[in-house]
């Protein structure tokens, strides 16, 4: 369900036990989803545009994980994620750096610090837009991948050119990683979705 202001309530979550039994159906759903918003910027940055749909999925697992029955405990938990939702003026995104193995992230991660606040959007005719960084997270774990949950806002001329069909690029210019993409017709075109 959608909601005027775009905020994801109790009432569109199912409920765990309806979600246990068709977890792999509503995870199948969620995953084409978030694939099909995600770009690949670089051999090691993955950038995941965000939405109702893709929070709602990370919410019912958390749910699920914890066995939450509680409403205030259940309700505390969409407070939380309510920041990965775009607003209609902007675009909500995690990073995601990855790597193909320990040694791997040993010898290029460190040289990656900062790569989160490198990342931009660019509407075709219009100025870049660098992620602001939500860095609220907790300490990651050394084992996973570096995720940074980045918000790109836009000026009403930059929403009104993609409604427009402007094209939309992103990149990441940062000391030890250079990389840019123009975004597929299609990707854009849910992007453009999100906005008012």
């Amino acid at each position: 369900m959608s909601h005027s202001d775009g905020a994801l309530i109790a009432s569109d979550l199912v409920s765990p036990e309806v979600y246990a039994r068709d977890r792999k159906g509503w995870h199948a759903q969620a995953l084409a989803h978030r694939e099909a918003r995600t770009v690949r910027v670089g051999p090691n940055a993955i950038l995941a545009f965000e939405d109702q749909v893709t929070v709602r999925h990370q919410l019912q697992e958390m749910i699920r994980v914890e066995q939450m029955s509680e409403p205030s405990s259940i309700q505390a938990e969409i407070d939380s994620y309510r920041a990965l939702l775009p607003d209609g003026s902007n675009f909500k995104a995690s990073l995601t750096l990855t790597f193909t193995d320990a040694a791997e992230r040993l010898a290029i991660g460190p040289h990656l610090a900062g790569i989160e606040r490198s990342v931009w959007v660019r509407v075709e005719g219009q100025m870049r837009i660098f992620g602001a960084v939500d860095d609220t997270t907790d300490e990651q774990d050394a084992a996973a991948p570096l995720i940074h949950r980045l918000a790109f806002q836009l000026s009403l001329q930059d929403v009104q050119a993609l409604h427009a069909g402007a094209r939309l690029s992103i990149g990441i210019d940062h000391l030890h990683y250079n990389a840019r993409l123009i975004m597929r017709d299609r990707q854009r075109c849910m992007l453009v979705e999100d906005l008012d």
